[in-house]
């Protein structure tokens, strides 16, 4: 399939109530796909429009946009995004979190976002600044070890009580330096640091990318095992699910032992851990499939990179 023939995708910024429009009130072309998706050419430079410069639609794969309404976020989620660079995933989900409180209400989730990279958390920071994104820290260090807790964000009320909220630069970690980047609310009103765990989380790790545009067109990865550096990172982020928390796993590639091999042997490893079926509910409301199986269509990527996807939560899950 030629590139001018696959579509691309954005969403409207859930943030924005008032930036709620019909593709034909858009300034170039676009098809709606869902009530908040649209799909335009893919040879579109969507950067130079209007609605975007503005902040009012992200840019991010269909999937992309499926693996995080499948998070289930809330005012209240703390938020953990493992290997988060270049960002696009955690600054939705920061918008869906923003999205949930109610309007004038101080939001207490937070987003906690780590990678290895110095250079994609600066492309991260940027977006969460562009987006206006609240209550985000973002850490530099290795997915696969760091330990840091979530941390809560104080009211003024607390403030003006005898509660002091700690306003640390978040040095000192578990990880590699200190924190890269901290909201200013969380800095300036202040923070409190509990022992707790994440409720929800994000593990998008590196792969084979074998179902991406790029490896297409020729541009593939270096060869190593993906798999056990994937299981790696997908059991630590288990380690940091809360009781009743949710985890979803995401790889935009085809091979198998990255996808259901990895998820396999996690829930083999963790039987707390419980697998939530989702490819009817997306099947039905995207109109596309979780399981990112290699066929002569799939093949062609009619919708730009495909993903893998699957939804893991902490306990038994409840049948009627």
């Amino acid at each position: 399939m030629q590139e001018e023939k696959r579509k691309k995708f954005f969403v409207m910024n859930p943030a924005r109530v008032e930036s709620a429009l019909r593709s034909q009130e858009f300034l170039f072309r676009c098809d709606p796909y869902s009530a908040k998706i649209f799909s335009y050419p893919r040879d579109y430079k969507i950067s130079n429009t209007k609605e975007y410069i503005e902040g009012k639609i992200l840019s991010m794969s269909l999937w992309s946009i499926i693996a995080i309404d499948h998070l289930e976020i809330n005012e209240n989620s703390k938020i953990l995004d493992m290997c988060c660079a270049p960002g696009m995933k955690l600054v939705y989900a920061g918008l869906l979190m923003q999205a949930s409180a109610p309007a004038g209400k101080q939001i207490y989730g937070t987003i906690t976002g780590i990678d290895i990279s110095r250079s994609r958390l600066s492309i991260t920071k940027s977006l969460i600044q562009k987006y206006k994104v609240p209550n985000v820290r973002l850490l530099l260090g290795d997915s696969a070890s760091f330990t840091s807790t979530p941390v809560y964000p104080v009211s003024k009320e607390e403030v003006k009580s005898e509660i002091h909220p700690c306003r640390c630069k978040m040095e000192a970690e578990g990880v590699r330096g200190s924190a890269f980047y901290t909201s200013t609310s969380l800095r300036r009103i202040g923070h409190k640091h509990k022992e707790a765990k994440y409720d929800r989380i994000i593990v998008d790790p590196e792969c084979s990318q074998t179902s991406t545009v790029k490896y297409a067109e020729g541009q593939t990865p270096k060869p190593k095992n993906y798999a056990q550096e994937q299981l790696e990172i997908l059991s630590h982020g288990i380690n940091m699910l809360a009781v009743d928390g949710i985890l979803i796993y995401s790889t935009c590639t085809f091979e198998e032992e990255e996808n259901e091999g990895v998820i396999q042997m996690a829930l083999k490893n963790n039987p707390h851990i419980t697998r939530i079926p989702i490819e009817k509910q997306t099947l039905y409301k995207y109109g596309v499939s979780t399981k990112n199986i290699k066929t002569e269509e799939t093949v062609k990527l009619p919708f730009s990179d495909s993903l893998f996807i699957a939804k893991l939560k902490y306990g038994k899950q409840i049948t009627n």
